[in-house]
């Protein structure tokens, strides 16, 4: 989600004017490295941190962060930095600070999200420091931020946007992908997501199970990466459907499989504002997901929202009810990404006005 993001950003916004330069920390080529450098940007990748867990862990980081910062600050102007928990917020902002760094952004991407304590305590030390701040929602604003600096107008707000046009459904594409992928007379069941705690795989693959019962024929696409993904597929071997559900890993084309799918369940335990959800949406897809997601990311009539509490008989029963339904009711004006990349352009721009 944050990477798509960031990546349709960079794809669309003017590179005579703005160049983003990267700065991983994870090591190995990632999916989208050609394609920064191609479009003219840089990555640069941190050393790994020695300690793997407790506080030493992120004084290193901050450590690392800002001597990067300090050795090589001709290559940025400003720091942007895009995360969902108030402990990454703080480890960047003290490594800027250390560095003297002033212009900086934190981006959030999430309304909530793990060891809830620590971020609100964060949250409160990160009002010390001052840097712009940038969020995905209005829910993901008070999650990083809080209320008052929400309410206040002191927080931009910045959908996901996306290219609409691409995703757009196309029945000729929906039926060389299914005569590809063998899909041919089988209910598809889709879903796009990184294999982690927040996309709640273990439940999706819980519902799978279920509507099997419905439709013993369907097929479940899984699309995506992640740490948690061999745990899936143990719970899918002890279930005894590997016949029924494909791990397709990670894809450059998200939109031809959405065309190729009939439903797209998606019950994370909690989002900012999914990428893949306004994706699915613009395909006219029938979509279940978690009643949690922020409103600003209903954009048609073909999302169905269930609690996760309802349970995955529950979930089942509704697939049945919506599998296969396609909507032309979108409203998309709001996810144009030309029109979001300009806004966040101008918000830069406004960090040299004056010189």
């Amino acid at each position: 989600g944050q990477e798509t993001f960031i990546m349709n950003v960079f794809r669309n916004i003017d590179r005579d004017k703005i160049c983003f330069n990267f700065l991983c920390s994870t090591q190995g080529e990632g999916e989208f490295d050609q394609e920064i450098r191609n479009l003219g940007g840089s990555l640069y990748v941190l050393p790994p941190v020695k300690r793997q867990r407790g506080v030493l862990k992120y004084i290193e980081q901050i450590h690392a962060i800002s001597g990067w910062l300090k050795e090589n600050r001709n290559v940025f102007d400003v720091v942007h930095v895009h995360t969902y928990h108030s402990l990454s917020a703080w480890v960047h902002l003290e490594a800027c600070r250390r560095a003297k760094v002033s212009k900086v952004i934190i981006h959030s991407h999430n309304t909530s999200g793990p060891h809830q304590m620590i971020h609100r305590l964060l949250r409160e030390v990160c009002k010390l420091y001052r840097y712009d701040k940038f969020a995905c929602s209005h829910d993901a604003a008070i999650w990083m931020f809080g209320k008052h600096a929400t309410k206040a107008g002191h927080v931009h707000m910045f959908y996901n946007g996306i290219d609409v046009s691409a995703f757009r459904y196309d029945e000729g594409i929906a039926r060389a992908y299914k005569e590809e992928l063998q899909l041919f007379g089988r209910p598809v069941v889709g879903h796009i997501g990184r294999f982690g705690y927040q996309k709640n795989h273990k439940f999706l693959i819980e519902v799978f199970k279920e509507y099997l019962k419905h439709e013993p024929t369907a097929i479940l696409l899984l699309v995506g990466k992640g740490e948690l993904e061999e745990d899936i597929r143990r719970l899918v071997k002890e279930y005894s459907m590997e016949d029924s559900v494909r791990f397709l890993g990670s894809r450059n084309d998200i939109p031809q499989l959405l065309n190729a799918m009939d439903a797209f369940v998606f019950p994370s335990h909690f989002e900012g504002l999914s990428v893949v959800l306004v994706e699915a949406q613009c395909n006219g897809i029938s979509i279940i997901a978690n009643e949690n997601i922020g409103k600003e990311t209903i954009i048609s009539d073909a999302m169905h929202l269930l609690k996760l509490e309802s349970g995955a008989k529950a979930w089942a029963n509704q697939l049945s009810r919506i599998i296969g339904k396609r909507t032309k009711s979108i409203k998309t004006d709001d996810f144009l990404i030309a029109n979001i990349t300009k806004e966040i352009a101008a918000r830069y721009l406004t960090f040299f006005r004056g010189k």
